[in-house]
């Protein structure tokens, strides 16, 4: 569904920390939890109660405590969820104050840290750049910068970026240039959003800086960027590796789809110098020699393209069996690559092999009949061949609702959507309860998608009523759905 201009939704905001994989309880943990089931039944008011009691067990625990950043984060979370977006800034104004004595330095600046990822998740620049600053001159205030002075340096860059100040972005990036990366453990939370919330990139110096350069157009600047990296000698073998990957993407998309093979070639020649003990590492040749068969078509090379994957083809066939996952994987990328070189003679061969293969006696999965159906009437349309394509599609489409046939929930779900849609969104509301009420049957990935679906729709139309449905659904570690109006 295409967003109406002005609207930003943010959705899954993930509380997983980027360096710590293990989120530690805080002295008000089962409070929060407590709010959460309170939030998902509708019951603001005893939410609001049990947030309250949570974070003052927080307090009264103290920032040594174990959990004490998990404590600020739920807390800030919850009242924002419940519209109060001034109590949730005041958990950060609290929690700095807590930790302002000079012992508790970078416990601050933890703190501080994710108080400006707080604004930038919700596009207040003003304020981040305000507490971002506050923050990189406590760190000059010192010889030793912490760990954090990186990440507070590309997110000043950022938040500058965001205002249209680039040269200011870009001192603040070579600000960075020979430090070490940020680490972040307990601290840098990664948020996930459907929409187009732009987030700041924290990492290598070199590689963030890069990233900016190539999204505004100083391509110079970026390409040395990246070579720069490449040429540190404390890199491992996988650290070059991505970088080269990174390189690739890059020419490709900025500079030259020629320069750009001739680093895809090096990732391949890299990736056979490694033993092939694992199918992970089979796969990740195969996926190499596919991406540069690709580039290959781009240069207008895509001879040497076809060549190159009926190679693989025929020794995944000597060597593992037409039967074999390996030999199924390897038909996929040559199909995909003559159906990018637009050579679809060749790529109706290899889909009518595909066909054959999933109807052959024996053949055990349904679902890879279905795939190469469409596959099969995606050429046949390139081909001209409308109405044999449109035969096709149906009768996967049937396969298919015969195989997976629509719950109950998802008809639900589409004549809660018809009753916003015709201002009803109240009875609307009424079906998703019944959906979530529903006795014996737990949630499913459906229904998330489900209820997040409809909460997003409502959010476009304005209706209130989709915070009960924002909040209706949430796993361990995860935040509930969040929509902000712009």
């Amino acid at each position: 569904m295409k967003l109406l201009p002005g609207v930003i939704l943010v959705a899954l905001a993930l509380s997983v920390a980027t360096a710590a994989a293990t989120r530690v309880n805080s002295a008000g943990s089962k409070y929060f939890d407590e709010a959460d089931r309170a939030l998902r039944d509708g019951q603001t008011a005893d939410s609001a109660a049990s947030v309250e009691k949570g974070w003052a067990a927080v307090l009264a625990a103290g920032p040594i405590a174990p959990g004490f950043l998990e404590g600020v984060d739920d807390a800030s979370r919850i009242f924002f969820a419940l519209g109060l977006g001034l109590r949730a800034e005041g958990v950060y104004t609290q929690a700095e104050t807590l930790t302002a004595d000079p012992g508790h330095q970078l416990l601050w600046l933890r703190v501080q840290y994710i108080h400006a990822d707080y604004f930038i998740r919700h596009s207040e620049y003003v304020k981040a750049e305000s507490t971002l600053r506050s923050c990189f001159s406590a760190e000059n205030r010192t010889a030793q910068k912490s760990s954090l002075y990186v990440a507070f340096l590309q997110s000043l860059a950022f938040v500058r970026e965001q205002q249209g100040d680039l040269d200011g972005a870009e001192g603040f990036y070579r600000m960075t240039i020979g430090y070490p990366p940020p680490d972040l453990p307990d601290v840098a939370r990664q948020h996930f959003f459907f929409g187009k919330q732009p987030l700041p990139f924290i990492g290598e110096p070199r590689l963030s800086m890069a990233v900016f350069c190539a999204n505004h157009g100083r391509t110079k600047k970026a390409e040395a960027l990246y070579r720069e990296q490449l040429a540190q000698p404390s890199l491992s073998g996988e650290e070059r590796l991505g970088i080269l990957q990174q390189l690739t993407g890059f020419l490709s998309a900025h500079v030259s789809k020629t320069e750009a093979l001739a680093v895809e070639e090096q990732i391949v020649e890299f990736r056979k110098t490694q033993p092939l003990t694992t199918p992970a590492l089979r796969d990740l040749l195969a996926h190499e020699r596919y991406q540069l068969a690709n580039l290959e078509v781009d240069v207008g090379r895509g001879d040497d393209a076809k060549a190159l994957l009926e190679s693989d083809l025929r020794r995944a066939e000597l060597q593992h069996g037409k039967t074999s996952p390996e030999y199924t994987e390897t038909l996929n990328y040559l199909f995909e690559n003559r159906s990018y070189a637009r050579d679809y003679d060749s790529a109706e061969k290899l889909a009518l092999e595909e066909v054959e293969r999933a109807e052959a006696p024996g053949a055990s999965e349904r679902i890879g009949l279905v795939s190469a159906l469409f596959r099969l009437a995606d050429v046949r349309g390139a081909q001209g061949h409308t109405e044999e394509s449109d035969a096709l599609k149906k009768r996967a489409i049937e396969m298919n609702r015969a195989d997976f046939p629509e719950s109950e929930s998802t008809r639900r779900f589409a004549d809660a959507e018809a009753l916003v849609r015709a201002g009803k969104p109240g009875e609307a509301v009424r079906i998703a309860r019944e959906i979530s009420e529903s006795a014996g049957r737990p949630d499913s990935v459906a229904d998330q998608f489900g209820f997040h679906h409809l909460a997003q729709l409502m959010a476009i139309m304005g209706r209130r009523q989709h915070k009960w449905l924002l909040l209706r659904y949430r796993q361990p570690n995860v935040a509930p759905y969040r929509t902000t109006l712009n």
